[in-house]
């Protein structure tokens, strides 16, 4: 009796925990690590008793509480919910749809994270779950807004990109920034829009990819105790298997084709949308190159000023990590540099 009410009461934070940090903005994308910390800590049962919760709570806002809010009545005027901002561009039952998928997408995440630290699964196959988990649910929720009102949800979403785009360039002409540049971003923010909208395959396969990785790494730090992450012994060591790289090659070779002559233009969307994909995944191979060679550092106040350049500088960077990710698939430098430690020793 009392373990039952112990696992409620971990049930009960958790989610309470998960949908605060959901609802916050700032940090949306740690909200699997709550749901994780009942799952890893108090079990299977517990965990996904959270995540019902959580769940369950959040589709009652979106269907009883976001009417209430829009409407601007009271204290309720105060409260935003994520996608509420949308309500101009796109209907209400699309917001709510969203917004409840964008939820159950960090639940995915949780709950198959989850499963494979008691399963014990290898980093690869680990992370690879949680993509999984992730990617399912945003293809279901855009096949629910899509049935909903395909075109209207798309011409919904271009405006609501042609606007945020044009705004952007606008308050940076305003503050001094290239003033030619800034018009002209401005005058083709709905191009910029368009062309967003086409490429939002691949931005989904990236945001995820992040997603998961950013909760491998802060959950790992976070929860202690318990053993549970003790099967992945490195997150430096995360290597994707070598044949994709002939992903890239087949979709660069599509994209320079289509560009020069076959100028159907679908052609180059899915090349750029793969290759917006793949890099996602090679920008994390090059990370973790970049933080295996990081640990060997062995001053603390050097690796952790390292770390902290790198998160500084990260945006900078982030094209030399992509290639770094690409290039290890040929000279293996993680492979190299253990061999020569074990030759010398």
């Amino acid at each position: 009796m009392r373990t039952l009410l112990s696992q409620s009461k971990a049930a009960a934070a958790g989610a309470a925990i998960a949908i605060a940090l959901y609802f916050s903005g700032l940090f949306t994308l740690l909200a699997p690590i709550p749901v994780l910390y009942v799952y890893v800590t108090r079990g299977r049962a517990a965990g996904l008793t959270s995540a019902l919760a959580s769940g369950l709570i959040v589709v009652l806002s979106y269907i009883f509480l976001m009417p209430a809010a829009a409407s601007g009545d009271g204290l309720l005027a105060y409260v935003l919910m994520p996608g509420q901002g949308l309500d101009v561009y796109l209907p209400s039952d699309v917001i709510a749809v969203g917004g409840i998928g964008y939820f159950a997408f960090y639940l995915a995440i949780a709950i198959a994270l989850g499963e494979g630290s008691l399963r014990r699964w290898e980093l690869l196959k680990w992370g690879g779950a949680a993509f999984v988990a992730g990617i399912a649910v945003i293809a279901i929720v855009a096949a629910a807004s899509i049935h909903l009102g395909a075109a209207g949800v798309i011409e919904g979403l271009r405006s609501y990109l042609a606007a945020v785009v044009g705004g952007v360039a606008r308050m940076r002409e305003q503050g001094g920034e290239a003033g030619a540049q800034m018009a002209f971003l401005a005058d083709r923010a709905p191009d910029a829009a368009a062309f967003f909208v086409r490429m939002m395959p691949g931005i989904a396969v990236l945001f995820t990819s992040l997603t998961v990785a950013i909760n491998i790494i802060v959950c790992r730090r976070v929860i202690k105790g318990s053993h549970a992450f003790s099967h992945v012994h490195n997150v430096a060591r995360f290597r994707v298997p070598d044949l994709l790289i002939w992903g890239v090659i087949v979709s660069g070779a599509a994209f320079f084709l289509d560009s020069y002559a076959l100028h159907s233009g679908v052609a180059r969307d899915v090349a750029l949308n793969v290759l917006i994909a793949l890099g996602a995944i090679y920008f994390l191979q090059g990370m973790a190159v970049i933080i295996y060679f990081v640990q060997g550092i062995k001053a603390p106040l050097l690796r952790g000023l390292a770390y902290v350049a790198m998160v500084l500088f990260l945006q900078t960077v982030s094209l030399g990590l992509l290639a770094v990710g690409i290039a290890d698939v040929w000279a293996n430098f993680r492979l190299r540099r253990w061999r020569a430690i074990h030759h010398h020793s």
